[in-house]
């Protein structure tokens, strides 16, 4: 016998849906996650992506304004975020996110912007342990 488990939202009782919509602040959020929420910035200089779960708060910040994203189903592409540079978030259904650089030249690539690159990163109601590395 085969079981599979997927997280499924507590209160109230919905399917999991990572669409993305504009919600009242006009942040870009999936409809309905397992666990926690994530909101992805429309653009500018708002943080690039918070996350919220049992009261604690994380928020990153890309370095520089980000153009208005394009969406498509639960992901958001801010195309040229660095110069020949697209950035591409993903909502997940446990209210977390995946995030991916597409580099298009190799001049892009060698960068200084890409090679040095740093999310800001801040966090509230917790606090930021760095992970153990694997033994």
């Amino acid at each position: 016998m085969l079981f599979l488990c997927a997280p499924c939202r507590t209160a109230p009782w919905v399917a999991v849906d990572t669409a993305l919509h504009r919600d009242s602040s006009g942040l870009l959020a999936p409809e309905a996650t397992a666990y926690g929420s994530v909101e992805f910035s429309a653009g500018g200089t708002a943080p690039l992506a918070v996350t919220r779960d049992n009261g604690v708060t994380l928020s990153f910040s890309w370095p520089t304004a980000l153009p208005a994203p394009v969406v498509s189903g639960s992901s958001v592409t801010y195309r040229n975020a660095l110069p020949g540079v697209d950035l591409v978030l993903a909502a997940t259904p446990s209210g977390g996110f995946t995030d991916t650089l597409v580099i298009h030249t190799r001049q892009a690539a060698l960068s200084k912007q890409v090679s040095d690159l740093h999310l800001g990163t801040s966090v509230s109601g917790g606090a930021w342990k760095a992970a153990r590395p694997a033994a």
